[in-house]
């Protein structure tokens, strides 16, 4: 089987536009967010019947059974037969997998995958905080939205340096402005021959929900996606990501506005007890309050 490929980028980075565009390669096979891998890769969860039912289930297998062993590599091994007999139902030939979650396990991947690839996708540190504000979900307000953006290309700008020859980089802005030429690219990193299929990539059906987040993979790309966050955020939120973010940003050729926010020990405060407010209320509401339920039965009753 061809060595694996992997999508990383921060949140909220265009990661599912370029991994709908790549998917519809007529060789190419790759699987969106995959959550619950990566505790059975470390050695934190130590389940193989688990980790089986779950790639059976996620890759969406006819076969209920992989034929595991046991061995001590045993994790590493589920995962390539899951994906070999995901390639033969689906008649392609290389798979991978786009995470940006894959951020804090880009090691692990490369030390057991050593002829593995792995594209960085990179996406202004503006637009991505605009995004995140759009999506409500793990991030409440720019604050935490800066840091988080500084923290994850921090960690794939390192990798990068560590592992130059198997790595590429793409600035989401870039394959907007010329996705052909972007993707060509991408393809010869990867030694794939180029296919106009990626240019229909919202011609095919997507093996991920679509929601509001993410809908622009089910149409051309749009004019102007990647300047939004210019009328969008306000000049204050612009200058507390620059203030933040900067330096990283200037690193990976983003301009600054000059934009200057100032922000206190009181502030950041504040902004840290917003975020956990509004996130505990998100996710408890997507969980369908499952932690609060969880908590009420446990509450002690009178006698």
């Amino acid at each position: 089987m061809r060595p694996p490929f992997f999508i990383v980028g921060t949140q909220r980075s265009g990661t599912t536009l370029l991994y709908q565009m790549l998917n519809s390669h007529p060789e190419l096979y790759l699987v969106n967010e995959f959550w619950d891998l990566y505790p059975h890769l470390t050695g934190e969860v130590r389940d193989p019947a688990a980790l089986e039912r779950l790639l059976v289930a996620h890759l969406g297998l006819t076969t209920s059974h992989l034929g595991g062993t046991g061995a001590p590599d045993e994790p590493f091994t589920l995962v390539d037969r899951a994906f070999e007999k995901r390639l033969e139902e689906l008649g392609k030939s290389r798979w991978g997998i786009k995470h940006p979650r894959l951020t804090y396990y880009l090691d692990l991947f490369a030390a057991h995958y050593p002829e593995a690839r792995f594209v960085v996708i990179v996406r202004d540190a503006r637009g991505v905080n605009r995004s995140y504000l759009t999506r409500k979900m793990n991030v409440a307000n720019v604050y935490h939205g800066a840091r988080l953006w500084r923290e994850q290309v921090g960690i794939q700008s390192e990798f990068m340096r560590r592992h130059p020859d198997v790595c590429h980089r793409l600035r989401f802005e870039n394959l907007l402005a010329a996705p052909e030429s972007r993707l060509r690219d991408i393809c010869d990193f990867l030694g794939e021959q180029y296919s106009d299929h990626m240019l229909r990539y919202y011609r095919y059906s997507p093996d991920t929900s679509v929601h509001a987040g993410n809908v622009n993979i089910t149409r051309p790309i749009q004019p102007g996606v990647a300047d939004k966050w210019r009328t969008e955020l306000s000049s204050r939120q612009i200058g507390i990501i620059e203030a933040i973010a900067g330096d990283t940003m200037v690193e990976h050729g983003y301009e600054l506005t000059g934009a200057v926010a100032r922000l206190g020990p009181l502030q950041r405060r504040i902004y840290d007890l917003h975020q956990w407010l509004l996130t505990t209320y998100w996710w408890q509401r997507r969980s369908g309050w499952s932690g609060l339920r969880k908590r009420w039965a446990r509450w002690p009753r009178g006698r």
